[in-house]
C-alpha cells in the first residue's frame, strides 16, 4: 500500500467530515446494522471493498475469537471460517504487537511468519485480496479487537486516511462489542452475583470493597470471583474482566 502525499487525495475534506460525522453517529442511537452499512459505504471510498470487526482473549489454555460482524464475499468467508484461519491470519496474529493501524505489507515484513501464516496469506493473495489494512484494539487482561479492510487492487492510502479510517473503526468496534454479542453469550454460564462481582474487579476493586459495595462478607465476594474464574477458564483475574469485555458484559 502506497502512503499518498498529504492532501493529495480527492475529495479529502469530504471525506474526513464524512468518516467525522460516521464517529459522532457512533455514539449516539443509530441502529448498529446501519453504522455497519455506513462503515461500508465510506470504506470504499478509500478503495476498500470489505471489512470485518471482531476481538478475542486467550483464557488459561482457550483462545475465544468473534467476529462481530464481517461482510467478506461469501465464498471467502466460507473457507476462512472452516479453517479456522483467524488463529494464523497475520493481520490478526500481528494485532498483539501494534499500537497503530498498520498495512499488510507491514505486517508481513515485520517478522518471520510461521508456517500456518503463511499458508493464510498466499491463500489469500491467490483469492484476489491486494491490500489490507488492520487497526488495532486493546483492552484489560489481553482483550485484543481488530477492524480489518481488504481490497483487491492497490491504491494511495494517505497519512491522514488512515488517522480518518482509524477514528471511524474504535467506535464502531466499541458499539459492536457492547451491543453484538451482550444478548448472546451462551458460554458466559455466570450468577448474575458472579458478573456483578467481576464488574467490580473491572473497576480496580479488592474483595473487601466488593463486599462493601454489595453488602457481602470478603470470602464471599472472593469466593464468586473465584467461581467466576473457573468457569471461565481464566487463569488470572484480568483474564476474567478480559471476557466479559469480549461478550460485552463489562
Amino acid at each position: 500500500m502506497k502512503p499518498a502525499t498529504d492532501g493529495a487525495a480527492v475529495g479529502e475534506g469530504t471525506r474526513s467530515a464524512q468518516c467525522l460525522a460516521f464517529a459522532t453517529r457512533c455514539s449516539g442511537d443509530a441502529p448498529l446494522d446501519d453504522l455497519i452499512r455506513a462503515f461500508s459505504q465510506i470504506a470504499r471510498q478509500f478503495g476498500f471493498s470489505a471489512s470485518a470487526c471482531g476481538a478475542s482473549v486467550t483464557a488459561g489454555s482457550r483462545r475465544s475469537t468473534r467476529f462481530f460482524f464481517c461482510n467478506w464475499p461469501a465464498d471467502w468467508q466460507d473457507i476462512y471460517m472452516a479453517k479456522g484461519w483467524a488463529l494464523h491470519d497475520v493481520m490478526m496474529t500481528e494485532a498483539a504487537r501494534k499500537m497503530r493501524p498498520y498495512s499488510w505489507e507491514e505486517a508481513r515484513n515485520g517478522r518471520k511468519l510461521t508456517e500456518a501464516e503463511e499458508e493464510v496469506y498466499v491463500a489469500a493473495r491467490r483469492y484476489g485480496w491486494i491490500e489490507r489494512l488492520a487497526v488495532p484494539i486493546h483492552g484489560p487482561g489481553g482483550y485484543q479487537g481488530l477492524v480489518t479492510l481488504d481490497a483487491k487492487e492497490t491504491f494511495d492510502l494517505s497519512a491522514i486516511d488512515t488517522v480518518l479510517l482509524q477514528a471511524m473503526s474504535l467506535p464502531l468496534h466499541e458499539r459492536c462489542r457492547k451491543e453484538r454479542f451482550a444478548q448472546d453469550s451462551p458460554e458466559i454460564a455466570l450468577t448474575k452475583r458472579e458478573i456483578e462481582c467481576i464488574k467490580w474487579v473491572a473497576a480496580g476493586k479488592t474483595d473487601w470493597e466488593i463486599g462493601q459495595l454489595l453488602g457481602l462478607a470478603e470470602p464471599t465476594a472472593h469466593f464468586h470471583v473465584e467461581r467466576a474464574k473457573k468457569k471461565l477458564n481464566a487463569k488470572t483475574r484480568a483474564q476474567a474482566v478480559a471476557l466479559l469485555v469480549l461478550h460485552g458484559l463489562v
